[in-house]
């Protein structure tokens, strides 16, 4: 704004010449609101300005915007809620690929809210890896940005780092031989993790295993 100019033209093109005007609008103010809808692309604006006698000033230096589309951005790997061996290091955070490129602002937090944020990345790739020392709950989300504006944002992720221990056998032995003429029952057993809320114990005959 400038005390000498009292009215503004304001103009949008499709194109940097000028050459197609979609909007010419007039304006006693140094802003509009645009209320008429934008279709999906690139556009150049720029102004100028008019004095109480009528003289011209020059053109605004050219500034362009972009209309795009509001993507849904999905995460896909890891699972929600999903438990990593934390031995199995780096952690790679994959989500859905983009019908255009962009600009992901990927974040990694240890609380929901993400008011401590752990790791921040810029990337334009659909995947990031990171290595995770401690064990613990993480959350993780996804945003599209546009320079530094964040045009979406996907729902938020959480998976669980652990130091899962293998589980290991403890009877019957590897390829032992179980004598069953003086029992009528067989008690298979394997070491405890305390980590563990229940076990799935599967059986198999001959050679289908």
């Amino acid at each position: 704004d400038t005390t000498e100019v009292t009215t503004y033209t304001f103009q949008v093109s499709s194109q940097s010449n000028f050459k197609n005007l979609i909007i010419e609008q007039k304006s006693n103010s140094n802003q509009i609101k645009l209320k008429r809808n934008l279709e999906i692309g690139k556009y150049y604006w720029r102004a100028i300005g008019y004095t109480k006698d009528g003289r011209k000033t020059s053109y605004s230096e050219i500034r362009n915007f972009s209309i795009k589309e509001n993507q849904v951005l999905v995460l896909l790997a890891p699972k929600n809620n999903s438990t990593l061996d934390i031995k199995k290091n780096p952690v790679t955070l994959q989500w859905k690929k983009s019908p255009y490129k962009t600009n992901f602002l990927v974040e990694v937090s240890n609380s929901i809210e993400f008011s401590n944020i752990i790791q921040s990345v810029d990337t334009e790739e659909y995947s990031w890896s990171h290595s995770f020392s401690k064990e613990g709950i993480y959350f993780w989300r996804v945003s599209i940005l546009e320079g530094e504006t964040i045009l979406s944002r996907s729902e938020v992720f959480s998976f669980i780092m652990e130091d899962v221990r293998e589980l290991i056998p403890i009877y019957p032995t590897k390829n032992q031989t179980v004598d069953m003429s003086p029992i009528d029952s067989l008690i298979f057993s394997w070491e405890n993790n305390p980590k563990v809320d229940s076990y799935i114990f599967e059986f198999y005959k001959g050679n289908s295993y």
